[in-house]
Formats: C-alpha cells, sequence, structure tokens
C-alpha cells in the first residue's frame, strides 16, 4: 500500500490547563497545588492533560520510622533477655 506513517503526522498536544488527579479541577500550567483539595501537582502529561503527583516522601519516611519503632518495640517487649 503507502508507506506514509501518518502517527508521525499527527501534531502532539499541547494543553492550556492541567487537571487535578485527585478532583479533576482544571488547574493554570505552572501550579503547585489544586486549589480546590489542596493536593499537590507537578507537570502535565501530554497524553491525558493530567497532572502528574509528586511522590510524598514524607510519608513514606514516618511509615518506615513507625516500622522501625514497632519492631524495637517487639524485640524490647518479647525477645530481649531478661536475665
Amino acid at each position: 500500500m503507502d508507506d506514509i506513517d501518518y502517527a508521525a503526522s499527527v501534531p502532539p498536544r499541547i494543553h492550556a490547563t492541567k487537571k487535578c488527579p485527585e478532583c479533576l479541577t482544571q488547574l493554570e500550567l505552572g501550579a503547585l497545588r489544586c486549589h480546590m483539595c489542596r493536593t499537590k501537582v507537578s507537570v502535565v502529561d501530554e497524553k491525558t492533560g493530567m497532572a502528574k503527583r509528586t511522590i510524598n516522601w514524607s510519608a513514606y519516611f514516618i511509615c518506615l520510622l513507625s516500622w522501625l519503632a514497632f519492631g524495637v518495640y517487639i524485640w524490647a517487649a518479647f525477645l530481649k533477655d531478661k536475665s
């Protein structure tokens, strides 16, 4: 047939706004937080127009500290030699 690559001839979408991944509110491209639900957002996904979520490193750190504290408690309460 013909050797034309139709996918390459379609221009990429350029978004004027982005959508919050939590509440689907339209946001400005430079927004760092959603003004409705206060979710942190980052750059826009070119295919869907949705804002990407930022990684909440503090939640991971608190979870790790909680598991560490729980492990120390189990060791001190049940595994430590009580002589």
